[in-house]
């Protein structure tokens, strides 16, 4: 809860953290020795309180340990970790098992410029008005605004859905992109790809439901060294076969470079330039601040 209230609440200049504190009441005052009783004080506690709310803290989703005059901050870690999934076996219990530990980069054995033009399985984007809903609500669309109704409400005569939607269809190619069936991507670690750029073209307006069909082809694959860069380009049609969307993704495959590719493509969409001027609206928020009585 902590979390999703710091998560939430940064646009509002809200920040929240969480306090394990150690201190002796009255539930824990005959446990704990007669000598450390004087550092587990309660009052060793409330100044890490006291710095959290003031208004100069910027510590936020945090989960502190604190007591006898220590403070510790507890966070998550994750390790490499191993690729246990084989595309005509799945994942089973022997094989999590007997996955080697990773060593640094993984080797690459193929090369991924094999991939190029390979085209990817056709799959289909089945949704429903409660999905687009759905979608608008998520990326902040409200009632406030007197006119976007129309995103929210399905029987609204103009009800339509966002541009950005557009992405959404295309993101099941990049499960067929590595299934293992591609030639050249087998030494490719799911666990190590990044998105890196997005291009969406919507050439029609997007239907409120129905089904996208989807149509993906590895446009290039880049060498950068530290890793490949992987241009896939997908085309979504509806039950029409009109073209709806045209989308283009580049994924970063960490480790996966070094194969003697090149760096750059004439078949990645140029985007349009940035305005060279001052941003048309400014919007200024205060940080809000809570102070609190003085402790002592």
């Amino acid at each position: 809860m902590s979390n999703t209230l710091a998560l939430e609440g940064r646009k509002y200049n809200i920040f929240c953290n969480t306090i394990a504190p150690v201190a002796i009441s009255r539930m824990t005052e005959d446990i704990f020795p007669d000598e450390i009783k004087p550092l587990l004080k309660p009052v060793n506690v409330a100044p890490l309180v006291a710095y959290l709310c003031h208004e100069d803290c910027e510590e936020t989703g945090g989960l502190f340990e604190v007591g006898a005059g220590w403070v510790g901050k507890l966070r998550w870690q994750r390790a490499n970790g191993a690729v246990c999934l084989k595309s005509d076996q799945g994942i089973t219990p022997e094989s999590a098992q007997s996955a080697p530990p990773p060593s640094g980069p993984p080797v690459t054995s193929d090369n991924p410029s094999d991939a190029v033009g390979h085209v990817l399985p056709t799959n289909n984007f089945e949704y429903t008005s409660r999905d687009v809903m759905l979608y608008n609500l998520g990326v902040g669309v409200s009632t406030q605004q007197s006119d976007y109704l129309k995103f929210l409400f399905e029987l609204n005569q103009d009800f339509c859905v966002l541009p950005t939607f557009g992405v959404i269809p295309a993101f099941s190619a990049l499960q067929s992109l590595l299934s293992g069936d591609v030639p050249g991507m087998n030494s490719i670690n799911p666990a190590r790809i990044l998105h890196g750029e997005q291009f969406l073209e919507v050439v029609k307006p997007i239907p409120t439901s129905g089904t996208l069909r989807n149509e993906a082809v590895v446009t290039d694959v880049l060498d950068k060294k530290s890793g490949a860069v992987i241009l896939m380009d997908i085309n979504s049609y509806d039950e029409n076969n009109d073209l709806i969307l045209h989308n283009q993704f580049s994924t970063f495959a960490v480790g996966s470079g070094g194969f003697g590719g090149k760096r750059s493509s004439d078949k990645a969409v140029v985007t349009v330039k940035p305005p060279d001027r001052a941003p048309t609206p400014v919007c200024q928020r205060r940080r809000a601040s809570i102070r609190l009585p003085s402790i002592g």
